[in-house]
């Protein structure tokens, strides 16, 4: 995005804030000026890669998607906040995050750490709402036709949908739960809760089919971890800035579709780089905890991966401890790099990241925006390789290559642990934007 359009979203973002301040009460006030203060500052990529795709395809209407990259600025800000919430984080890049801080100020006017964390998580709840409330009412009033801020208002509906459940997966992955319910323990040992038959060898107690084999259940692992940078990154900071400035420049539904699929590659491949920053990054360069993730236990692709190398028994136990240190960091950072995951995960995130690219290509999309494409990616990229340290050659073959071109034919039933470009367009299980013309549905 040029300065020029920094500027403007910038400027549209601080007049969408302020008019926000519109009660009298101190606690509405309290609210809005944390949220505004998390919207502050940020490297903008939403809003850019929104302007830029717009530009890119002859888009006229400038005004109008200043509006929409503001609106979905506000949108990101909600989310994050309601991030921090659910994710348990009292800080964000090193400074208190609104929950945080709402916590923080009530614990030292005398409340109890349970209490005080509750007020911060309502809080940031209630704070997120009046984002997600601010970035809708943005949207429906920007500067385009009424066909078009319809299409643009189900595309907003859609992508808060399946961010929600991007972020209850997320945590139901964490949950490391069984693959069915099991009996309940009054019942006597060996049999169903249903039939009082005993079950056979090899089969689940509840439903008598066949338990899932260690393989089968190893890529379903991989493959919920995929969904969920599907949901939960791709969606909104990708898909939906490609698809509004799209829409916005009248573009076809085919070429829709295709930036739809070229915002999961690049969500996806966006996500596992953020996973690996997560873990291997260094906390004062990259503002994310270092132990963060492990001590949550986070079940990414580069932990799905994990389970199915030799490290694992010793992994394992590491990961999910509230009181993980920082020695116990570093060995839980050496099992995942001397197994191949960290390779394979940096593999696999430049593969979706380079396809997003490669799909621009094949789907004969302007050069401009091929170009604006290929600086994003290149962005990502640049700053991967500026946050992660290097890591030592030679990592132990784990198994398939995340880029074989013999792995782009699997499909989301692939039972190959080392299942890789899951979500191609044609085979993803998550939907695509489309637009309400060519499938009659908002979701």
């Amino acid at each position: 995005m040029s300065g020029r359009s920094l500027g403007a979203v910038d400027r549209e973002i601080a007049r969408l804030l302020t008019r926000g301040v519109s009660s009298s009460s101190p606690d509405h006030r309290d609210l809005w000026d944390a949220f505004a203060h998390a919207a502050d500052g940020g490297k903008r990529f939403r809003p850019a890669l929104l302007t830029a795709t717009h530009g890119a395809l002859g888009g006229v209407r400038d005004e109008a998607a200043v509006q929409v990259a503001a609106a979905l600025e506000l949108l990101h800000t909600a989310f994050v906040v309601q991030d921090d919430v659910i994710d348990g984080d009292p800080m964000r890049r090193g400074v208190p995050s609104l929950p945080g801080s709402f916590a923080r100020e009530v614990r030292q006017r005398g409340a109890s750490p349970a209490a005080a964390r509750r007020y911060g998580d309502a809080a940031g709840i209630l704070a997120g709402d009046l984002g997600l409330l601010a970035a809708f009412r943005a949207i429906a009033r920007c500067e385009a036709p009424a066909p078009v801020i319809d299409r643009l208002l189900d595309l907003v509906e859609s992508t808060v949908h399946d961010s929600a459940v991007g972020e209850l997966a997320d945590v139901r992955l964490q949950l490391d739960l069984r693959s069915e319910p099991q009996p309940d323990q009054t019942e006597q040992s060996g049999q169903t809760a249903q039939s009082g038959q005993p079950a056979q060898s090899g089969q689940s107690a509840q439903s008598g089919q066949p338990a899932q084999s260690g393989q089968s259940a190893q890529s379903a692992a991989l493959r919920d971890a995929l969904v969920v940078a599907e949901f939960k990154t791709a969606v909104y900071s990708f898909q939906f800035p490609l698809h509004a400035g799209a829409l916005l420049a009248d573009a076809e539904d085919a070429t829709l579709a295709a930036l739809d699929e070229i915002g999961s590659l690049l969500g996806i491949g966006f996500q596992l780089f953020d996973d690996l920053l997560g873990l291997f990054g260094e906390e004062r360069r990259t503002g994310k905890s270092a132990l963060g993730d492990l001590r949550e236990g986070k079940r990414t692709a580069l932990i799905a991966h994990a389970t199915t190398t030799a490290q694992w028994r010793q992994l394992q136990p590491l990961l999910g401890r509230p009181d993980l240190d920082a020695e116990d960091a570093r060995r839980a950072r050496t099992l995942l790099t001397d197994s191949g995951s960290r390779a394979w995960t940096e593999e696999l995130a430049r593969w979706h990241l380079t396809s997003a690219v490669s799909s621009a290509i094949r789907h004969r999309l302007p050069a401009a925006l091929v170009h604006a494409l290929s600086t994003a990616t290149d962005e990502i990229l640049r700053t991967a390789d500026l946050l992660l340290p290097s890591q030592p050659p030679s990592a132990p073959d784990s198994g398939a290559d995340p880029a074989d071109s013999s792995s782009a034919d699997r499909t989301a039933e692939d039972t190959s642990p080392h299942l890789t470009p899951a979500y191609r367009a044609s085979t993803h299980e998550i939907p695509a934007h489309r637009s309400p013309a060519t499938t009659g549905s908002t979701s």
